[in-house]
């Protein structure tokens, strides 16, 4: 069996616990033109501190095959380092300015089954929702395995609009099955 690990939580604990209290001040990104999607990166300014939301490509084991999957991730970085993929395309900067009452982080746990035997143990974050201290809620959720777009959703109830988990486990059919499960970690 392949085991694959590549949820943020456990890699960045602190940084999540570093934000919860703190004033989000605002948050950047590629503007959004047919949907709330942005290409690849995002930003998040909490205080005196820059954090950049990724979601880039990286040649991984995909079920059985090399593939380019886009990986999800959270890093503190500097404001240089956190602007658009789009060429010649400028982020906006949407002000905020709330303290983070909480931020709950959604991890997958996609188990690959065939004939019957368990084949891979994949771990992933499907996305984190920062709540406001007035009740708003920001979202930032991963798309597909493939895509490196950033979904960003503002408004409450925000962990019901990620993608279904049945969507996951669509499109697998017999010798294989796949089991998806979700888990919410609070911070």
């Amino acid at each position: 069996m392949i085991y694959i690990d590549d949820r943020i939580v456990s890699k960045k604990d602190g940084i999540f616990n570093a934000m919860v209290g703190k004033t989000l001040e605002s948050i950047c990104h590629d503007p959004f033109v047919y949907s709330n999607s942005v290409y690849g990166i995002a930003g998040m300014k909490v205080e005196d501190t820059y954090y950049k939301v990724s979601n880039e490509i990286e040649v991984r084991d995909y079920f059985g095959e090399k593939e380019d999957v886009a990986v999800f991730n959270i890093s503190e970085d500097i404001p240089e380092n956190i602007h658009s993929m789009i060429e010649d395309s400028s982020m906006i900067t949407v002000p905020i300015n709330q303290k983070i009452k909480y931020i709950d982080v959604v991890n997958e746990h996609q188990c690959l089954y065939e004939n019957g035997a368990q084949t891979y143990d994949v771990w992933i974050t499907r996305g984190f929702v920062v709540e406001l201290e007035d009740g708003l809620q920001i979202s930032f959720e991963k798309e597909i395995w493939f895509s490196e777009d950033i979904n960003i959703e503002r408004g409450y109830n925000l962990i019901d609009k990620f993608f279904p988990v049945n969507r996951v486990i669509e499109g697998w059919s017999e010798p294989k099955k796949m089991v998806c499960e979700r888990e919410v970690i609070r911070f």
